[in-house]
């Protein structure tokens, strides 16, 4: 009965675990990104080239300042689930916009915008809408995953435990998503010859596996656990600044 349960509830355990993983893979390859973007979208700017490659980046952390506030107050609203579904959802149309950004390189090269005397290719306002989708997307997981990955039920572990596995996979995304933007992505090329066209059939790849990844995750069962969600009726007793770790962790993080 004991490994029946444990079995039972592994699995949506491991799924969470995979998305975060998927998390700190995409995170990464949007950075990675940077350099093969000067190439590939900006190579006739002059003027602005350092400026608007770091726009990508910029583009992807606005989403955490943004939309990390709003996530806490749609998983008291809707749970758990349904702003998981959501989250990931955001994440599919932030690859989507990738692919579009590299089929407007290749198909729609002419169409640019001037920017400063500079005349900037439509693919590159593409893909920076998907990067501040992306970042929205993973700031959304984050929130999602962190609390419910601490507090769920699976036997013969700790919230420090669930936590530090789940922490090493999102790592190990991040620690190889170099290699597949290097190996993969751009492979045998070198960075100034590098192409948009490069990135269709990755991108491609990468929405179908999120996609298929979203699909799976709406049909999982993923109870709400009891305790972790705010009621109307609740009012803090204290401020979270009250707590020195919370504190002093931001400060740190920060430098």
């Amino acid at each position: 009965m004991r490994t029946s349960t444990l079995v039972k509830t592994a699995g949506p355990f491991l799924l969470l675990t995979f998305v975060y993983f998927i998390v700190g893979f995409l995170t990464t390859v949007n950075g990675q990104c940077q350099g093969p973007l000067k190439i590939a979208f900006l190579s006739d700017v002059t003027e602005n080239k350092n400026s608007l490659a770091t726009l990508v980046s910029f583009s992807f952390f606005l989403g955490y300042l943004l939309n990390s506030s709003k996530t806490g107050r749609m998983i008291d609203r809707l749970g758990y689930k349904k702003t998981l579904i959501r989250s990931m959802i955001v994440m599919v149309m932030g690859v989507a916009f990738y692919l579009a950004s590299a089929l407007c390189a290749e198909y729609c090269s002419d169409v640019t915008i001037g920017i400063g005397g500079d005349m900037v290719p439509i693919g590159y306002f593409v893909f920076l809408l998907g990067s501040y989708l992306m970042g929205t997307s993973a700031a959304m997981l984050q929130v999602v995953i962190n609390p419910y990955i601490a507090a769920y039920p699976l036997p013969g572990t700790q919230a420090v435990q669930r936590m530090n596995f789940t922490c090493a996979v999102n790592s190990i995304g991040t620690t190889i998503a170099p290699f597949f933007v290097t190996g993969i992505m751009f492979a045998g090329v070198s960075l100034d010859s590098v192409s948009a066209s490069q990135l269709t059939l990755p991108f491609l790849v990468m929405v179908l596996v999120i996609a298929f990844t979203t699909w799976t995750t709406s049909k999982a069962n993923l109870p709400d656990i009891e305790g972790t969600r705010e009621n109307a009726s609740d009012k803090p007793r204290r401020s979270i600044w009250s707590f020195r770790h919370l504190k002093y962790g931001v400060i740190t993080i920060f430098f």
